[in-house]
C-alpha cells in the first residue's frame, strides 16, 4: 500500500520557494520558475526552456480607448445633452419592451412596425444611433415572415446586446 502512495507523495511534494531581493525562484518536480524584478519570467525544466520578457511599464504606451459604435453615435449627435439623455432612456424602454414582446410576436413585419411606432415619439434625436441599432436587427429580419422559434433565438441576443449597449452610454 505504501509503495502505491509513494509516487503520489513525491508528485504532491510542495515546491521549494526562494525569495531574494532581485528574484523569486520556485522549484517543483524538476521545473524551475524564476520571477525577476523587471517582470520577466524564466521557466526551465526537463521539457521546457522558456523566457517571457518583462519590463517596467512606464505608462508611455497606453492602450487605445475602445469606443462602442453606440457611444460614438451618441457623442457625435448635435442635440442638446438633455435631449440625448432623454432619448436614450426612451430607447431603452422601447428595447426592453421589444424583448418582453418577442415571445408573442406573430411576424417579423408586425414586430418591426411596432418598434417603429414605439420609437416615433423620440423624434429625430439620435438618428445615427438608431441606425446603428438597426444594423444587427436587419441582418436577421429582412422580410415580413412568420416569427419562428429560430428567429426569436437569433433576435434575443441582438436585443439584449442593444439594451446592454444603451445602458453603457455615458
Amino acid at each position: 500500500m505504501l509503495g502505491l502512495l509513494l509516487p503520489l507523495l513525491i508528485v504532491a511534494a510542495p515546491p521549494a520557494i526562494k525569495i531574494e531581493k532581485s528574484q523569486t525562484t520556485v522549484v517543483h518536480n524538476g521545473t524551475t520558475i524564476v520571477l525577476l524584478a523587471d517582470g520577466s519570467i524564466k521557466i526551465t525544466g526537463p521539457a521546457v526552456d522558456l523566457t517571457l520578457p518583462g519590463g517596467i511599464d512606464d505608462g508611455d504606451d497606453p492602450l487605445p480607448e475602445v469606443v462602442s459604435p453606440f457611444q460614438k453615435a451618441y457623442s457625435e449627435d448635435p442635440a442638446p445633452l438633455a435631449q440625448k439623455q432623454s432619448a436614450v432612456v426612451q430607447l431603452l424602454k422601447v428595447w426592453e419592451t421589444a424583448l418582453k414582446d418577442l415571445p408573442t410576436a406573430q411576424s417579423t413585419g408586425a414586430y418591426h412596425d411596432n418598434l417603429k411606432v414605439m420609437s416615433k415619439p423620440i423624434g429625430p434625436v439620435l438618428m445615427d444611433l438608431r441606425k446603428e441599432i438597426g444594423k444587427d436587427f436587419v441582418k436577421v429580419v429582412t422580410d415580413d415572415v412568420p416569427m419562428t422559434a429560430e428567429l426569436r433565438s437569433q433576435l434575443k441576443p441582438i436585443i439584449l446586446s442593444v439594451i446592454m449597449n444603451l445602458k453603457g452610454i455615458k
